[in-house]
């Protein structure tokens, strides 16, 4: 993590801000008709306004309430979108006219109005920018390469990074992999425990380079 002060002016502001908030679903909710099947993200944070983005299962409206507090004592309704196959069913929701320096709280759900479906709710936190004319210590986390197409790793470090509390995460790149599946169980090994070697795993096998192999077969 780093800590320092930043100005908070317009380039500070197109910093990424993204807290992923993993939806953990249960067994019923995994068979559940309508569900949120990758959690819930908040990202483009400025002084006034932050993106909700979310994930449904099947053509659906979506939605998002934001309150000042963690009870939703006093929510306050945000935009509805539809989504379908054609956007992937994904859903970003821009929330407007907050204040500056703020925690809120969100959640986000899904309705199919056709069929009176409703979707069990997914919460999330974000932190507005202070105003871009003042100066804060800012602290921040950073990560990239996902594991994918099988190939998994609990990753039990996001849960250490969000105990930080940073003000905002930079993703650095090779994020889709986590759009693969991460089974409990990592697959056998390419050629093992049935799996047949096809021409991509042989491909994946071979050294690409010299220094892809072992350090002592180094001759330089």
């Amino acid at each position: 993590m780093y800590r320092g002060s930043i100005a908070r002016n317009g380039f500070c502001l197109l910093l990424l801000s993204l807290f992923l908030t993993p939806a953990l679903l249960s067994s019923e909710e995994e068979h559940a008709p309508l569900f949120l099947t990758h959690g819930v993200a908040s990202g483009d944070v400025t002084t006034r306004s932050a993106v909700i983005w979310t994930r449904v299962n099947a053509p659906a409206t979506v939605g998002v309430e934001y309150a000042l507090d963690p009870n939703f004592t006093q929510p306050q309704a945000g935009p509805q979108v539809v989504t379908d196959q054609t956007r992937d069913y994904t859903a970003r929701l821009k929330l407007g006219g907050l204040r500056p320096e703020t925690v809120y709280f969100y959640r986000v759900w899904a309705l199919q109005p056709e069929t009176g479906l409703r979707s069990a709710s997914v919460r999330g936190r974000l932190k507005t920018a202070p105003p871009a004319t003042e100066r804060r210590a800012v602290s921040f986390v950073f990560g990239g390469d996902l594991g994918g197409q099988g190939f998994c790793r609990p990753y039990a470090i996001f849960e250490k990074m969000r105990r930080l509390e940073p003000d905002f995460f930079i993703a650095n790149g090779d994020m889709i992999y986590a759009d693969n599946d991460c089974p409990a169980a990592a697959p056998a090994p390419p050629g093992r425990a049935g799996r047949p070697a096809s021409d991509a795993t042989r491909a994946a096998d071979r050294p690409r380079s010299p220094w892809a192999r072992g350090p002592a077969q180094h001759t330089r």
